[in-house]
């Protein structure tokens, strides 16, 4: 439900950063993955980002890095590759790498 909640929000407009914010923190991780991609256009994204790079689905966090690709500043490259050295998932640190790639090269 909330899931469908939000993404009506982000059809209209992007939605309060408040709203945003919640949803980077909902027990859902699909609702989760929903409020990074939104969180790529505010100012305090690449911050829940960062947060979200521990998150214990693999899926959170390459859409976590996948934010900071976007909206992330230089600085989050440290996180980044935290990120990407603590990884266990091939396939997720293989995204975070190109996160991290993409980011650099911005």
């Amino acid at each position: 439900m909330a899931l469908h909640a939000l993404q009506a929000l982000l059809r209209f407009s992007l939605p309060d950063a408040k709203v945003i914010e919640a949803a980077t923190k909902h027990a859902d991780a699909e609702v989760v993955k929903a409020g990074l991609a939104a969180a790529a256009e505010l100012k305090d994204g690449a911050k829940w980002a960062v947060e979200l790079l521990k998150h214990s689905r693999w899926d959170v966090r390459v859409a976590a890095a996948r934010t900071l690709a976007v909206a992330g500043g230089r600085e989050a490259l440290i996180p980044l590759h935290a990120a990407v050295e603590r990884e266990t998932d091939a396939l997720a640190r293989e995204l975070l790498v190109a996160s991290a790639a993409a980011l650099a090269d911005r």
